[in-house]
């Protein structure tokens, strides 16, 4: 991983992805199968090493514990009461990223219902872009709410970071709310989350979609 090698046992990662399981069982060189021996280990492209050592921390830091809370969840369909962890988001952003990567399931699922917890305090530009690049299409409309309500209109920053279509929406969407409470002193503004939240499913959702993914874009976000 990034010219470092890792020593890990195989089981893990065998047993909670599909992708790794196949690598293992299918990549082979001349002289022996990849991820055999240290002079012919399995080569992750495109994986950061704090990604890759977040997946270790958790398969060796409690993840039967995390998991097994998940499946009991899951047979009550009631989400769990309480965190499960105490990861920092930037542990968590790292599991999401690399268990959809390599189509590790449940430590998917534990992270998005990690950060699901979280995403309220995180800057709702920085929620839709994860969202966007991981495919976590829920978390899109409150954020997108939280930021056409909020005080300050969208930097040049921001903007670049949305994309061209995504920022102009968002201005759209901000004009909207505004006209609605045109009466309404910028200090005392308040905005009915109802009407809120149909201006933004008018502005950003198409109509009739089959899919909950919004009609916007990052232009830098590309499928891995």
């Amino acid at each position: 991983v990034e010219g470092t090698l890792f020593r890990v046992h195989q089981h893990f990662l065998v047993r909670e992805s599909e992708v790794f399981k196949w690598m293992f069982t299918n990549l082979s060189e001349k002289d022996g199968r990849q991820g055999d021996s240290d002079t012919n280990p399995i080569v992750l492209t495109d994986v950061q090493i704090d990604e890759f050592e977040s997946l270790l921390d958790f398969f060796y830091n409690g993840m039967h514990d995390h998991l097994g809370a998940i499946a009991a969840s899951q047979k009550s369909r009631q989400p769990p009461k309480t965190p499960l962890s105490n990861s920092s988001p930037q542990h968590l952003m790292n599991l999401l990223s690399i268990s959809t990567r390599f189509e590790f399931d449940r430590i998917r699922q534990y992270a998005t219902d990690e950060l699901q917890r979280i995403t309220n305090t995180l800057d709702p530009i920085d929620v839709i872009l994860l969202a966007e690049k991981h495919d976590v299409f829920q978390w899109i409309a409150p954020a997108l709410s939280r930021l056409c309500q909020r005080d300050k209109p969208l930097t040049v920053v921001e903007a670049r970071k949305l994309g061209f279509e995504t920022a102009i929406l968002v201005a759209e969407a901000r004009e909207l709310l505004h006209e609605v409470h045109s009466g309404t002193k910028h200090s005392d503004l308040k905005f009915d989350p109802k009407i809120a939240a149909r201006i933004i499913e008018d502005t950003f959702f198409e109509k009739n979609s089959t899919t909950s993914a919004p009609r916007v874009s990052n232009p830098h976000h590309a499928s891995s």
